[in-house]
This record gives C-alpha cells, structure tokens and sequence, in this order.
C-alpha cells in the first residue's frame, strides 16, 4: 500500500490506485483501469464548511434529503482515530438530479468542517457487484486513516 499524507491527516491506499490531489482539502483515489476523468468510480476524500445531511449524533436509521430525490441515511457510528463519526449512505431515486451516483462512506467532524470519506458508486443497481468489491477498500484506508496534530 502507498501512503497519503498532507498536512491535516495521513492514510493508506492500494499501491496500484491512482490518486488525484485537489488542492490540500480534496483527494480521489482511482482503481487501476477507470479514468481519472468525470464522476464514475473512485474513493473521494474531501471537506464541507457545513455538514450536510444527516447529523452524525442522529439516531441509526436517520434519513435526510440532501438533493432532489437524494436521500442520506445513517448506518452505523464510528470512531476514526478517536474522532466520533457517522457511516452514512445515499439512496438515490429514479429522476434525481445525480443521474444515480451513489455515496457509501463516513462523514467526521474536523476543524470546524466536515471530513467525508467517500466510495462513489455510480449505479448501484446496475453496478452492484463493482460497488461491493471495493468497499473492503475504502474500509481498509478508514482503517489506516489518521490526524496530524
């Protein structure tokens, strides 16, 4: 694995991934195979002056409308090296304003922002298989995901 590090937090990710830096805020990571252009696959890693969504203190189950027919759920809590944060997943209707890209991932406080971590799957319908083969993945980089003091 290679190892991402800027100066607000560091973590790892897979050696044959290629990584696109935006700025210090903003990084997408790309399987091997898929263009580092547009809006398809990839992990996002990127902050928000304001949270949108769902709050991470909501109850599991919380659903929120982010966008027109784009729904936000929490699934579960979680702690990324010590912060408290939320997994979170986008329900995405039919004739929404996103064209059908999913979001799977985590939202954590930091520096008066919001972190989100972020596999985006495209069609999750059409492209289940695809999506579920890399959330091991993004699972693997929150594993190795830290802040720097």
């Amino acid at each position: 694995w290679n190892v991402f590090k800027n100066s607000n937090y560091t973590f790892k990710y897979p050696y044959d991934w290629k990584i696109v830096k935006i700025g210090n805020e903003q990084q997408r990571l790309f399987p091997p195979g898929v263009s580092t252009e547009g809006i398809g696959w990839r992990i996002w890693i990127h902050t928000s002056e304001k949270s949108y969504g769902v709050d991470i203190s909501s109850v599991i189950g919380t659903k929120k409308e982010i966008a027109h027919r784009v729904f936000e759920r929490k699934t579960d809590e979680i702690l990324i090296d010590n912060i408290s944060g939320a997994k979170v997943e986008n329900d995405v209707l039919p004739d929404s304003q996103t064209d059908g890209l999913n979001r799977n991932g985590v939202k954590i406080p930091f520096n008066e922002k919001m972190l989100y971590i972020q596999l985006m799957c495209g069609d999750a319908e059409k492209d289940e298989q695809f999506c579920e083969q890399y959330k091991p993945v993004l699972d693997q980089i929150l594993s190795t995901f830290r802040f720097i003091e």
